[in-house]
Parts: C-alpha cells; structure tokens; sequence
C-alpha cells in the first residue's frame, strides 16, 4: 500500500502494482508500508481520511492465470505446492485448490501467507477473498473511491491521480510475456473449459456481480469504477 498527501493506492497482487506503485510514488511522494500487500481492514480509520483511496483490479480469470504462472516460475513456492498437488504444473488442479467450493478440495492455507478460516472452509475464492482482506474494510465494504480495470490502466491514472503521461516512460511495464517467457500460456482461453469457467463463477460470484466481468478476458463493467466505495462486498 502506497500513501501520499492525497492518494492511498491499495495493492492487491497481480493486478499491475509492481508498476503503478513506483510510477505514483515517483510522482506524488508518500511512503509504502512494509507490506506490500497491506490489509486495508487492519489500517486505522484516520488513514483514509481526505485520501482519495484507489485500487488496480483484473479480470478473475485472468487473474488465478497469473496466479498460476507466477507459481510455476518460482521454485520456492514449487516446492511448497509440491506436497499438497502433486504435480505443481498442473494448472486444473492448481486452479481447483483455491476455487473449488469443497472445502477437502482446498488449498491448504497454510501454504500461503495469510489464514483465513473461510477460505480454508471454501466458501469463497482466492480471488474474492484477497479482494476483500487488501481492498475492504473489517466489515467488508470497500474502501476505494475508483478501481482500476488493468486493461486501461494507464488511462485509469490519468483520471484518477492526474498523472502525466509522459512520467510513465521510467517504468516500462512488467508482465509475464517480457519477465517470465517460459511459464507463459500461449493460448490462455484454450484452457478455460467449462467446468474450471464454473468454478470461479461459484467461487467469487459476490465480486463479479459487482465488477461486472463476464467470463475470460472480458473486462469490467467500466475502465474507473467509482460507484463502488463503501458498498459491501457478499461472500461468494
């Protein structure tokens, strides 16, 4: 999480943060919190006060992809998915362990860092369930006047933070096809059958009715989202 004068920038994973972070700090100032993906739910009230609060979003299935090939890529976190999957390369068991509602189908959480009683039950998604910890409240509202959807991202921070267009040729983008060639899907739509389709549709069906994503690689209902602050968020 980024904190200026005027802007806070919650940073849910894989949504563009390794590059919106530095970009807005490089032009607004302000400090980071030691983590990088700090839980807005356990920050005080105070912070947010004359802030205008944003947040980058992706498209779910888009997202347990990125997930997956950022896993595939490390060897640290292979050796952790190792003991519970099996065949850590395998994406339908991978995406069947953070998305499956039976709760013995699950991903352990104590393979990830962070615990989370309805997560380990299965009640909602990876997806849903890190949206609401880094981007909701403790009663689960949402705590972002915009949110921005990655496809028009950049024209999201003109908006949103009045950022010259010009301050974004220090920070070229970071992404899987230029940093991690080799865990790249070549054809990510092809492995989206029906039945893993359904899984995140049931795993996270409070956040999409929301965000108003259709299904892989759509996007969401609007590039800046901001009718959304304070809403709360359902559990899938």
């Amino acid at each position: 999480m980024l904190v200026t004068n005027r802007l806070i920038y919650l940073h849910m994973p894989k949504t563009g943060g390794n590059w919106v972070q530095p970009l807005v700090q490089e032009a607004f100032g302000g400090w980071v919190t030691p983590e990088a993906h700090c839980w807005a739910r356990r920050e005080s009230e105070d912070l947010w006060e004359g802030r205008h609060v944003f947040a980058t979003i992706r498209n779910p299935w888009d997202w347990y992809l990125s997930w997956y090939q950022m896993h595939v890529a490390s060897k640290w976190w292979r050796n952790r998915f190792m003991a519970v999957f099996g065949d850590p390369d395998d994406l339908g068991v991978q995406l069947h362990g953070v998305t499956h509602p039976d709760p013995t189908k699950q991903l352990e959480t104590k393979l990830l860092p962070f615990d989370s009683e309805e997560f380990s039950s299965g009640s909602v998604g990876l997806y849903s369930y890190l949206f609401r910890t880094v981007l909701c409240d403790s009663k689960d509202r949402i705590l972002a006047h915009s949110l921005l959807d990655l496809p028009s991202v950049r024209e999201g921070l003109l908006e949103v933070t009045g950022l010259d267009r010009r301050d974004e040729q220090a920070y070229p983008p970071k992404n899987t096809k230029h940093n991690r060639p080799h865990t790249v899907i070549p054809d990510p739509e092809a492995v989206w059958t029906h039945e893993r389709i359904q899984w995140v549709w049931e795993a996270d069906a409070g956040v999409l009715a929301l965000l108003g994503y259709g299904g892989p690689s759509s996007v969401a209902r609007r590039p800046v989202i901001t009718d959304l602050h304070h809403v709360q968020v359902l559990p899938g």
